[in-house]
């Protein structure tokens, strides 16, 4: 699609994610996929579904549903008349999509980003608070990317401390101040961007930030054009300026065997929930040999953490760490009343096991409804 857009005269942008290029913009909006500009929300910003269902019939969603041959609102009028059907067709198996309304949003003419990279693992309470204000008010347009040391410099090879533990140690804190220091970035790294009609026009925005980011004594100024020319930051900016890459599946070189589950809860946006978090997500990491890596993407009530773990896909006992990490982490979230977003395929099961009865219930009879002989995509999802 990026390539198409080029073709066309490069007008409109999409929000790209983390994945590879080669994702579906479909199946990423089904399984509530997300980026990082203002149409950051695949699902949010797609409108009108074509859906095959199990038993053969074909539905059509919001303006489509009208039984008329011309549809001029279908893929532009969201909310239309009656239930809004479309959700249940994300993370589901109630019907297979063939069709659906994708938004573009205009491509600005500048786009400049900003970094700031704060020194020491415990600063991630006061990132958050600094980023909230910034995302409630909706100063900032982009989500705010707040990484951490190894979510960035994991993409940029091996794991130095690997071979001499044989994977069965997590890097130690030298180890990770060294990568800090040669890539260029801090145990967090907060990266977002401005949009607007020319680079001068923007500048008094990123002074504005620069300004709020600098209450804190302690985070680094990295400004755009500095930023370009460190490969896990340019990352970051080929994100806010719509241009999918492949920066961020270096990460699965981080380890030998090119292993990963990514493990997605979110918390609020409180900087004292978000500190407790990264400490326990950390230790369960390190109790299980392995790295933590992370990448929080901010918004103004909600943070989306994306947690990497990478193993050794041909190592047994690394494959029998990694599993037995993401399960306690899931457990450990799940006790403190924070759910995860989407789940791989091996978790669905696991992770329905931890809903409510009646919501377990409800799925399985509209399950039943849509697709009586159970057609389609038999337990996706958890749902039977």
């Amino acid at each position: 699609m990026y390539d198409e857009l080029v073709r066309r005269g490069d007008k409109f942008m999409l929000d790209v994610t983390s994945g590879p290029p080669q994702g579906g913009m479909i199946g990423n909006s089904l399984d509530k996929g997300a980026g990082y500009t203002p149409y950051f929300d695949h699902f949010g910003f797609s409108c009108g579904m074509e859906i095959v269902l199990g038993n053969g019939e074909v539905l059509r969603t919001g303006d489509g549903a009208l039984d008329a041959r011309e549809l001029a609102n279908w893929h532009t009028s969201k909310y239309s008349f009656g239930p809004i059907l479309d959700g249940l067709f994300t993370q589901s198996n109630y019907g297979i999509v063939t069709r659906m309304g994708v938004w573009l949003l205009p491509r600005p003419p500048a786009t400049r980003s900003f970094h700031f990279a704060s020194p020491e693992d415990g600063d991630l309470a006061e990132v958050i608070e600094l980023c909230r204000p910034l995302k409630m008010s909706n100063f900032v347009p982009t989500l705010f990317r707040v990484s951490n040391d190894l979510y960035l410099c994991g993409s940029e090879g091996e794991s130095p401390e690997y071979r001499a533990s044989d994977g069965k140690r997590s890097i130690s804190d030298e180890g990770r101040r060294a990568l800090r220091q040669k890539v260029g970035v801090g145990a967090w790294t907060v990266s977002g961007a401005f949009y607007g009609p020319s680079a001068a026009a923007i500048e008094p925005q990123i002074q504005r930030v620069r300004d709020h980011f600098g209450r804190s004594g302690k985070a680094r100024y990295i400004a755009h054009d500095d930023a370009a020319h460190i490969p896990p930051l340019r990352v970051a900016i080929n994100a806010f300026s719509g241009i999918p890459s492949l920066g961020e599946l270096g990460l699965l070189k981080w380890r030998p065997g090119g292993g990963n589950i990514w493990f997605l809860p979110g918390t609020p946006m409180d900087g004292k929930v978000a500190n407790e978090f990264q400490r326990i997500c950390r230790n369960i990491y390190e109790q299980h040999g392995l790295d933590y890596t992370v990448m929080n993407v901010c918004g103004p009530r909600f943070a989306r953490g994306l947690h990497v773990i990478t193993f050794n896909r041909e190592d047994e006992d690394e494959r029998r760490r990694a599993d037995a990490c993401y399960r306690e982490m899931s457990k450990t979230v799940a006790a403190r009343g924070v759910f995860v977003g989407r789940a791989p395929l091996d978790y669905h099961d696991f992770h329905m096991a931890q809903t409510m009865p009646a919501f377990r219930d409800a799925c399985s009879a509209i399950k039943r409804a849509l697709d009586p002989n159970g057609v389609i995509a038999p337990g996706r999802y958890g749902i039977g």
